[in-house]
């Protein structure tokens, strides 16, 4: 059974219909998730995630129990958010784009870390003194990396997290991917 060019007219239409309401719902996210933002507090250095794994805030933000971590593009933009429960639980805001997005941590100072998560790329920052750029995960890395590249001609590392106990070490195979 071939398609008619009519047949690919209609499903180029409701590809575009499909995309747009995508981009709609992900603006309608970034303008909620401005507004939850605004209304923050900077989150407290005895939060207990914080404490947990014994990092500074680095400018995150708190509402409530939970802290929030904005995620934005490499223009500065505002996309998305992350929250973390005091007990670690992790969640973004649902509908809001995230690839691509990030969080910077410090000032870079001749070249670019990137890593997983807020906790690891807050204690390398801690133990460098150099910037280092959150992914939020493995499938993170390529597309924050590739945003960076376009911005900055500087030497990126990639710190990668040691998956070693789930199957097929995404953190440190995505790296290598990333890398090569």
């Amino acid at each position: 059974h071939e398609i008619t060019a009519s047949q690919r007219i209609m499903i180029a239409i409701d590809r575009q219909a499909q995309d747009r309401q995508v981009e709609e719902t992900r603006a309608r996210v970034a303008t909620a998730v401005a507004a939850v933002i605004d209304a923050a507090q900077d989150a407290g250095a005895n939060h207990p995630y914080l404490v947990d794994k014994n990092v500074k805030p680095h400018g995150i933000q708190q509402v409530g129990a939970d802290l929030v971590i904005p995620i934005i593009d490499i223009n500065g933009n505002l996309m998305t958010k992350k929250t973390i429960a005091p007990d670690g639980t992790k969640r973004y805001a649902k509908g809001g784009a995230k690839k691509g997005g990030m969080y910077q941590i410090g000032k870079i100072k001749g070249y670019i870390q990137v890593a997983e998560g807020f906790a690891t790329a807050a204690s390398i920052y801690e133990a460098t003194g150099n910037a280092c750029f959150v992914c939020f995960d493995a499938g993170g890395i390529g597309p924050v990396v590739d945003a960076l590249r376009s911005k900055y001609d500087l030497p990126i590392v990639i710190c990668a997290d040691n998956d070693q106990w789930t199957a097929g070490n995404p953190g440190v195979t995505t790296a290598q991917e990333v890398a090569a």
